[in-house]
């Protein structure tokens, strides 16, 4: 589930659902990365920034809107003329590889692969000048373990975590701001 709401009828796609031991640490609140995680920040998180994308990809809305209107009773959804969830997550560019960086339940780090159907995105003209793991170090420094780790559907999404990436590491511009923070 996301926190991001947008106006969009153009295109729902299924939700994507993350690996049972991101489920499990969910559960445990756990406050680190995914083994996979690990995995890949250790090869390549000392590699440095060449380019980074913010994008966004629309997710099925209306079974989620559907639970959180019947089970968590969240009527204030239902007042918004929103339609459609979008998860949102940024893929960065190093020296040779591309990663995607995200928070579903877990904070998520993978090699990127083929584009998500309905994906929009935006460009940072100038992404900072250090490594994956420098950028994503200091953002958990500047929010805390917990607040980094923990998945809150209106506090600790996606969109949060993004929103803490580019302020923490001081790069993008109004438009990118806006781009992320498309809310309400």
């Amino acid at each position: 589930m996301c926190a991001l709401l947008c106006k969009n009828n153009a295109c729902k796609q299924p939700l994507r659902g993350g690996d049972l031991q991101a489920g499990l640490n969910m559960l445990r609140g756990s406050l680190d990365y995914t083994a996979s995680s690990r995995a890949i920040l250790e090869e390549y998180g000392p590699l440095a920034i060449t380019a980074i994308t913010i994008k966004r990809t629309p997710v099925e809305g209306s079974k989620v809107l559907d639970y959180a209107k019947k089970k968590l009773g969240l009527d204030l959804l239902k007042s918004k003329p929103f339609d459609t969830l979008y998860h949102i997550f940024m893929e960065v560019e190093l020296e040779g590889q591309r990663v995607i960086c995200e928070k579903n339940e877990v904070v998520k780090i993978s090699i990127a692969g083929s584009e998500r159907p309905g994906t929009e995105s935006i460009r940072i003209f100038k992404p900072p000048k250090v490594s994956l793991e420098k950028m994503l170090q200091k953002t958990q420094d500047n929010l805390g373990s917990s607040s980094y780790f923990r998945y809150d559907a209106f506090r600790l999404s996606c969109q949060h975590f993004l929103s803490s990436i580019t302020t923490a590491n001081r790069f993008g511009r109004k438009e990118v701001r806006t781009f992320v923070l498309l809310i309400f």
